[in-house]
């Protein structure tokens, strides 16, 4: 079985797309390819059947967010190869990363909330 986005990680995804004016996919038209976890955070690599692409190395407009469950700030960043998203990085700011992770409240006029 292929292993999915997380609820936080399909969010973020989402975040993107709305901010470059793209159809968010499905969330099972994603496949996580690898992912590791530590105490402060997250980086998963994907693919997409329906590629997400971005000029540069780095997507860091993803607005912070703040875990509903435990109110710790977390942040993101996305990565890009060869101009196609291919992985997701969640970090806390110097605390533990949130258990549970989700739901979270993004900042600035954020829309998606968990």
């Amino acid at each position: 079985m292929t292993e999915r986005l997380t609820s936080l990680e399909y969010a973020v995804v989402s975040k993107f797309c709305g901010q470059q004016g793209l159809d968010v996919p499905n969330p099972h038209e994603f496949a996580v390819t690898f992912r590791d976890r530590n105490p402060v955070g997250f980086m998963t690599e994907i693919s997409c059947v329906k590629p997400l692409s971005y000029s540069r190395r780095a997507y860091e407009q993803i607005p912070d967010a703040i875990s509903l469950a435990v109110g710790t700030e977390i942040g993101f960043v996305l990565f890009f190869k060869d101009g196609l998203l291919n992985a997701i990085e969640g970090y806390s700011y110097g605390e533990e990363w949130p258990e549970p992770e989700w739901p979270v409240r993004f900042r600035e006029g954020s829309d998606q909330t968990g």
